[in-house]
């Protein structure tokens, strides 16, 4: 018996044992996460909500979110800031005339360049491309790791990715630099962790005033913003306000009440040059 069929007959196993422990990101819980992905992203409803997600982070929320926005893509030039995109299953829903760059600091165990996909290995913050290259950036819990430490990734070299002293505001150079790189008329598309402003080693979470900063920073020609939180094991699309007290759980040793594994609001933002 090949792995392969292995692990196809013994992931729902894992998922059901998963259900039913559901601590954050322990076996079964990927298996979990992509079934229930796939089903919100097979829906054609237009709002951000996703009801059976009990235990499942912001990603559900974030991939139906930005799916709305490239699923209808065609010959474009779409750049990943951060890599989030680098699933098979994700790859394969954007249209194969579009050319996928992901720019991430160190390469991967997956790599889809059968999918038209280009790797880039270089700090966002860096000038890498073109001045009007991009259609469409994407950057998908992304932002707020820039300027911390990035070394519990795993990546190559995990000591060049460790900052001395966390760089809070580092993550408006990158706004910069996405603004130089995106075509007029072109669109960022950025997820955050948002709620009560809060800082870890490996990242941080924004809030309101941030927010206005992100905006200030890219100066757009137009933009929209939408908030989704995690309430009654259910995402559910929702106002600034219901996300202002929201924490974010980076301590996975203590399970919580409603099982979530990170934050529990996050901001989708569209800004447009």
């Amino acid at each position: 018996m090949t792995k392969k069929v292995l692990k196809k007959l013994l992931d729902p196993l894992l998922g059901m044992f998963w259900r039913i422990k559901k601590k954050p990101y322990t076996i079964g819980y990927g298996y979990v996460k992509k079934k229930e992905i796939i089903k919100a992203l097979e829906k054609s409803n237009k709002d951000l909500n996703v009801s059976n997600a009990k235990g499942l982070d912001e990603r559900i929320v974030e991939y139906k979110w930005i799916f709305q926005h490239i699923s209808n893509l065609k010959n474009k030039n779409l750049l990943d800031a951060g890599s989030t995109m680098n699933f098979d299953f994700i790859l394969s829903r954007i249209n194969s005339s579009n050319n996928i760059t992901i720019q991430t600091l160190s390469p991967e165990n997956q790599n889809y360049n059968k999918l038209n996909v280009s790797y880039v290995y270089e700090d966002l913050r860096n000038k890498v491309f073109h001045e009007e290259y991009f259609d469409y950036i994407l950057c998908i819990s992304t932002l707020e790791h820039i300027g911390f430490d990035n070394s519990l990734y795993n990546y190559t070299d995990s000591e060049m990715h460790k900052s001395e002293k966390n760089q809070n505001e580092s993550y408006l150079e990158t706004i910069s630099e996405f603004k130089r790189t995106l075509k007029k008329d072109g669109k960022l598309l950025i997820t955050i962790p948002f709620g009560k402003k809060a800082y870890f080693n490996h990242l941080q979470q924004f809030d309101s005033s941030d927010l206005k900063r992100i905006i200030k920073k890219f100066n757009p020609t137009d933009y929209k913003i939408k908030f989704s939180t995690y309430s009654k094991f259910q995402w559910v699309e929702c106002n600034e306000e219901d996300c202002r007290e929201s924490e974010i759980r980076v301590d996975l040793s203590k399970n919580t009440h409603d099982h979530l594994p990170s934050c529990r609001s996050i901001c989708l933002i569209e800004l447009i040059k």
